[in-house]
């Protein structure tokens, strides 16, 4: 068993569950076993192989805690200063999507050559204190910050300039935006709202809901939320309908969970026969979601691929004019750090379109600031380098964004998961990512749509504090930024 050592100036500067968070990437970039233990001066991690790669480390910011990784290290005797690698992979993730951009035309901003000097020397003072961990703490610390102000300052660069290009092509944009329709009907003022900040829109058709008793179904708001869509002329992505999660799976589907033919069948029955009566009424079918956090019904990675697979070739058949998509969550796969897991979200994507299924496009769940069942806060960069890895399928993306707007309790979220401790989180937090990653996904071609992954608060919702209005129904201030980014960029 191989051992890496990290050496920190305190254990006080990281998070307490930091080492549980942290995870380590191959090659591939895919995430492999590890064992991670924090004591009073760093973090102790345990191997079962010799491998050089990636580590990503729940980090303190001036932004809050973000998911930084350090370069590419081997396993060796010699402990590394655990601030003074992240410094450096974070300058070097700096470099290399500079140099990325400038290929393509990027026009620097003003002075930026010359700030990324100051991060380098920053960085230089950090590694070559190794005689004094404090002070190469301080500095790599230091680099870090400047390093992560110089890339929010490259991507809103490419955001603007790209964003330019693509309206002088075609004005507006023809992106789609809009939000999650839950399982009640909006009220007039909500309508209004929703129509001012939208052009198009997720009905659930949620199986849980829907179909509550076997064989007995459910339309009635479906219906009323499809024929309102139609009415006010927006288009609609229908599903997931297949949502491997307590939030997507009807009670009475867990009495069979240990035969997977009978699920196979009852997975087919309501695939057949939502796709039959919305038919010619949605724009985007979205076949299937949660496999990364859908263990409601004890399944095996092969078992859930399956169903996935199954779902999408029934939903062709039915409906074979209509695009076919389906969503993967924590797109970075931190999940997969415990060594339970083989197949990561690419893996599962690679295997459907390979096997042909019909598949026309991606959704991308960006469920920031969760854990378990979400994904860390990173670098607008490392969001980048996300977007582009998944669009080298070619196919159309969708990203379902969710970001909390606190940290406090929230009763009406269903899923066991807990809110990051950010910094903490407010609602003026949340609109500042918000709108940072709107925008880059606007910037992007291969974004077919962006979609707000919750309405609201005050009903019941998966993710806490993840809606558009809050517990006590006030519109959130990312509501106006949604309203306002498609007033200027989108038709």
């Amino acid at each position: 068993m191989g051992v890496v050592r990290f050496l920190l100036t305190s254990p006080h500067r990281i998070a307490p569950d930091a080492a549980a968070r942290l995870y380590f990437t191959g090659p591939d970039g895919i995430p492999l076993g590890i064992a991670a233990l924090a004591d009073a001066s760093g973090i102790t991690i345990e191997r079962d192989f010799p491998d050089s790669g990636v580590y990503y480390v729940p980090w303190p910011t001036d932004r809050g805690e973000l998911m930084l990784c350090t370069a590419s290290l081997m396993e060796r005797a010699a402990p590394y200063q655990l601030a003074v690698e992240l410094a450096r992979g974070t300058l070097s993730q700096l470099r290399s999507q500079v140099f990325e951009w400038q290929e393509i035309g990027l026009m620097l901003p003003e002075g930026f050559g010359d700030n990324v000097q100051q991060a380098m020397s920053q960085f230089a003072l950090a590694a070559t204190s190794r005689g004094d961990l404090a002070q190469a703490e301080a500095a790599a610390a230091a680099a870090i910050e400047t390093t992560l102000a110089l890339g929010d300052q490259l991507c809103e660069a490419f955001v603007e300039q790209a964003i330019n290009v693509r309206k002088r092509q075609t004005a507006p944009l023809p992106t789609w935006i809009g939000m999650a329709l839950e399982q009640s009907l909006l009220d007039q003022s909500h309508a209004r709202r929703f129509l001012a900040a939208s052009n198009a829109a997720i009905v659930t058709l949620n199986w849980r809901h829907v179909e509550s008793t076997e064989r007995v179904y459910n339309w009635r708001v479906y219906d009323q939320q499809v024929a309102w869509c139609r009415q006010h002329q927006i288009p609609v992505v229908g599903g997931p309908l297949l949502k491997l999660d307590a939030t997507g799976c009807p009670d009475w589907l867990f009495i069979w969970a240990g035969d997977f033919d009978n699920l196979i069948s009852l997975v087919t029955d309501y695939v057949e026969t939502v796709v039959e009566r919305f038919r010619g009424r949605i724009a985007v079918w979205n076949c299937a979601a949660r496999f990364a956090i859908g263990d409601a019904l004890s399944l095996s990675e092969e078992e859930c691929l399956h169903l996935a697979a199954r779902a999408v070739e029934i939903t062709r058949r039915c409906d074979p004019d209509t695009p076919v998509i389906m969503a993967f969550d924590q797109p970075w796969a931190e999940y997969m750090r415990g060594g339970d897991h083989e197949l990561s979200p690419l893996h599962v994507a690679d295997a459907l379109l390979r096997s042909e299924v019909g598949l026309a496009g991606i959704a991308l769940e960006l469920n920031l600031g969760y854990h378990p069942g979400g994904s860390h806060l990173r670098p607008l960069l490392a969001v980048n380098r996300l977007l582009d890895w998944w669009a080298t399928f070619g196919l159309p993306l969708y990203v379902y964004l969710t970001l909390p707007s606190a940290t406090s309790p929230d009763p009406k979220a269903h899923l066991q998961t807990g809110v990051i401790e950010h910094g903490p989180w407010s609602v003026a937090i949340q609109e500042r990512w918000a709108e940072q990653l709107v925008s880059l996904c606007a910037a992007k071609p291969a974004i077919h749509g962006i979609f707000w992954n919750a309405c609201r608060d005050d009903e019941p919702h998966d993710f806490p504090h993840s809606g558009l209005w809050d517990a006590q129904g006030e519109e959130k201030t990312v509501l106006t930024l949604l309203r306002r980014f498609r007033r200027r960029h989108l038709r």
